[in-house]
């Protein structure tokens, strides 16, 4: 969400830049801005959105969970095989 190009629409109201990674110099919309475009703050929100779900939705949130984890299995498998691959 925070560097994606199909993610871009959600930035792009609290961004100056076409590419929407850049936040706006000052107000609310630099403080959002900060917020959906550093890749670390997204995953803050995301986990601790995801705690609180568990609690209160745990059935659901591990369908959600289940889902993220498949997404970083790959991910990883791919990063060995290019690894492996030596391009």
């Amino acid at each position: 969400m925070a560097k994606g190009e199909v993610t871009s629409w959600v930035r792009a109201p609290v961004t100056r830049d076409a590419d929407a990674s850049e936040t706006k110099p000052e107000g609310v919309e630099r403080v959002l801005g900060e917020l959906v475009t550093c890749p670390y703050g997204v995953s803050l929100w995301t986990a601790s959105g995801l705690s609180y779900a568990l609690v209160l939705y745990p059935r659901q949130t591990r369908v959600v969970a289940t889902i993220f984890g498949a997404q970083a299995v790959a991910d990883f498998l791919n990063a060995a095989f290019v690894k492996l691959k030596g391009d």
